[in-house]
C-alpha cells in the first residue's frame, strides 16, 4: 500500500527471450466503493426506468397505430369504391408527406383507368358496330348471288337476259370480294403482333416513284396531278410496301367520288423534326358528319361524295397504318390552296444513317 492509500498489484513475467516486464494495475479503495453504491442504485431505479419506458412506447405504438388507420382509412374507402365510382374523392386528402403522394399516385392511376375503361367501351363500341356493318354490306350482293343464281337454275330468266344476270352477278361476286379482303387487311392491321418492318427511307422518292407509276393511268382516266416535292431527301423511318398501300388508298379514293377533270396534288415538306405529306384534290371534298369520322370503318362519303361506294375501310386502313409508323394523318377541315379535300401526314424524320 502506498502513502497515497492506493492498492497495487505488481506482475513480473518474462518473455520468450527472457527480459521482464512489470504490469501494475492500482485502483483506489474510494473509487471501488463508489462504483458499487452507483451499481446498487442502478439495480433500484432500473425495476422503475423498464416499467416506465415499456408504458411510453405501448402508448406510442397505440398512438401511432391509430394514426396510421386515420390515414389509411380514406385511402381504403377510395380504393373498395373505385370499382362502383361512389367514394369520396382524395384531392382534398391531408396527411404526411408519403401518404400525400399516394393519395396523389392512386389518382393518377384512378384518371388513367377511367381513360382505359372508356376506350374499352369505345373500341367494344366500335366493335359491335363494325360487325353490324359487315353483316349488313356482306347481305347485299349475297342476296343479289342469290337470287339471280336461282333464278337462273330454274330456267326463270329469257335467254336474251341471261349475259345480264351473269354480269351482274359477277359484279356483285367482285364487290363481295373486295369487301372480305378490305376487312381481313384491317383485321390484320389491328393485330396485336402486327409488325412493321420499318427501314430508313426517302419519303420523297417514295412518293416520286409512286406518282410516276401511276401518271400515265391518271392521263387516261382524265385526272391531272400536281405535285410539289422537295429536291433533296426526307429521310424518314418507313415499311415501302405497307406505305405505298396509304398512297394507294388515298388515290384511288379520290378517283373514285371525283369526276374526270379533277386535279389530285401530292406535297412533302419539313416541318421541324417531322416530316409533312399532303394529298388532296380540288373536287367534291369530304364533309365529316357529326359524331363520325372518315377514319372510323364503314363510314362513307354518301352524302359529299354522292353515293355510297367501296367498303368503306379504306380510310381506316390508312389511319392505321400511319399509326403503325408512329405517324399522325387528320382531314383539314378548312384546306389550303383552294382544294376542296385535304390530308395531312405527319412522320418523324430519320436524319442520321444509325437506326
Amino acid at each position: 500500500r502506498t502513502e497515497d492509500g492506493k492498492r497495487i498489484w505488481k506482475y513480473d513475467w518474462a518473455d520468450e527471450n527472457g527480459e521482464g516486464r512489470r504490469l501494475v494495475f492500482w485502483m483506489q479503495e474510494a473509487g471501488i466503493r463508489e462504483y458499487r453504491a452507483a451499481y446498487e442504485a442502478f439495480n433500484v431505479l432500473k425495476w422503475i426506468f423498464i416499467p416506465v419506458y415499456l408504458g411510453c412506447a405501448l402508448l406510442c405504438i397505440r398512438w401511432l397505430d391509430r394514426r396510421t388507420k386515420e390515414l389509411l382509412v380514406p385511402l381504403n374507402d377510395a380504393i373498395l369504391s373505385f370499382p362502383e365510382q361512389s367514394g369520396e374523392r382524395l384531392e382534398s386528402y391531408r396527411g404526411p408527406e408519403e401518404f400525400a403522394q399516394i393519395a396523389r399516385n392512386f389518382l393518377k392511376l384512378e384518371k388513367k383507368l377511367q381513360e382505359s375503361e372508356e376506350e374499352r367501351r369505345r373500341l367494344d363500341r366500335e366493335k359491335r358496330r363494325l360487325f353490324a356493318d359487315l353483316s349488313h354490306d356482306l347481305k347485299t350482293p349475297v342476296t343479289v348471288i342469290s337470287g339471280y343464281a336461282r333464278a337462273l337454275q330454274d330456267n326463270m330468266v329469257p335467254k336474251q337476259e341471261r349475259q345480264r344476270y351473269l354480269g351482274v352477278i359477277a359484279k356483285r361476286a367482285e364487290r363481295l370480294d373486295e369487301l372480305l379482303q378490305s376487312f381481313h387487311e384491317y383485321s390484320r392491321l389491328e393485330h396485336p403482333r402486327m409488325q412493321v418492318k420499318k427501314s430508313r427511307e426517302d419519303l420523297c422518292g417514295i412518293v416520286r416513284d409512286y406518282f410516276a407509276g401511276r401518271y400515265q393511268e391518271l392521263e387516261l382516266k382524265g385526272y391531272f396531278l400536281k405535285a410539289d416535292l422537295l429536291e433533296e431527301p426526307v429521310w424518314c423511318g418507313l415499311d415501302p410496301g405497307l406505305f405505298v398501300r396509304v398512297l394507294d388508298n388515298l388515290v384511288n379514293n379520290a378517283l373514285k367520288y371525283n369526276p374526270k377533270g379533277t386535279t389530285l396534288f401530292v406535297e412533302v415538306r419539313r416541318k421541324g423534326s417531322r416530316a409533312e405529306l399532303r394529298i388532296g384534290d380540288d373536287g367534291r371534298g369530304i364533309e365529316e358528319r357529326p359524331g363520325e369520322s372518315v377514319f372510323s370503318p364503314f363510314v362513307t362519303g354518301d352524302d359529299s361524295r354522292g353515293g355510297k361506294h367501296g367498303s368503306g375501310l379504306g380510310l381506316s386502313i390508312v389511319k392505321e397504318i400511319v399509326r403503325l409508323h408512329g405517324g399522325t394523318i387528320r382531314l383539314e377541315k378548312e384546306p389550303t390552296g383552294g382544294w376542296s379535300t385535304e390530308f395531312v401526314m405527319e412522320f418523324a424524320l430519320w436524319e442520321t444513317s444509325e437506326p
